[in-house]
């Protein structure tokens, strides 16, 4: 009876490691990615593990800067990982099953230009041209209402365009919201014509025929003409 049993236990393991993908292994990682100068957690940090180049997961550390990894391989022994944040140097390592720890990315050194897209100079004589209110297709806001009233007149819309400061579409995603309104219109300087979008989640749409080019408001004097501000705890990190 015993040795019939064994031979019952053994098909179950054998059963059990063909379920796992022919004896894959599982693999496990968790740990907080915090910054080096002031040890405050950063969120939303992007994740990408793989193996030798292979199979790559992605994933964001949470609101406190934490992150967890669970994955059934072949290779179980390490995962190269590559960590990326656009306020921060990206960073490279491998890590063994079973990792448990903090890491460290040292902060990037911001350096912004004003807005300044091919001939257009803020600064200089421009014309606002047919410009209206319209509801943004691309916002995840839920409250539709949060924007009713909003607008700008043209005196404030010189203000924001001489302050602009360019930004990335990664910034724009971490840092600005897109929320359902918005300004769209055209602005003339000489026999330049270009597109001109304002967002009320403080950002900045120029474009000509060929590119569009981002920029965003950091001036805290101007917050006010906005619905919503740029988020500067996460964006001065």
């Amino acid at each position: 009876m015993m040795q019939k049993y064994s031979k019952w236990l053994i098909l179950l393991r054998i059963s059990s490691c063909w379920l796992l993908t022919a004896c894959d292994c599982y693999f496990q990682g968790s740990g907080l990615i915090l910054n080096y100068q002031n040890q405050r957690p950063i969120s939303e940090a992007q994740l990408v593990f793989h193996r030798d180049g292979a199979n790559k997961d992605t994933l964001y550390t949470n609101s406190k800067g934490e992150f967890r990894y669970n994955d059934v391989a072949g290779n179980c022994d390490y995962k190269n990982l590559e960590i990326n944040h656009p306020n921060f140097s990206s960073l490279n390592l491998k890590i063994e099953n079973g990792f448990h720890d903090s890491i460290w990315l040292q902060p990037k050194e911001r350096q912004r230009n004003e807005l300044k897209v091919l001939g257009f100079q803020p600064d200089k004589v421009f014309t606002i041209d047919s410009f209206r209110s319209s509801n943004s297709a691309n916002s995840s806001a839920k409250d539709s209402l949060m924007c009713d009233g909003w607008k700008l007149n043209e005196a404030e819309i010189r203000q924001v365009l001489a302050s602009a400061k360019a930004i990335t579409g990664q910034e724009r995603h971490y840092y600005f919201a897109v929320l359902p309104c918005d300004l769209e219109g055209h602005i003339l300087q000489g026999d330049q014509k270009y597109g001109l979008y304002l967002n009320g989640g403080a950002w900045i749409g120029i474009s000509d025929s060929d590119s569009t080019w981002l920029f965003g408001n950091f001036e805290r004097s101007l917050d006010h003409l906005f619905v919503m501000p740029v988020d500067r705890e996460n964006a001065n990190d």
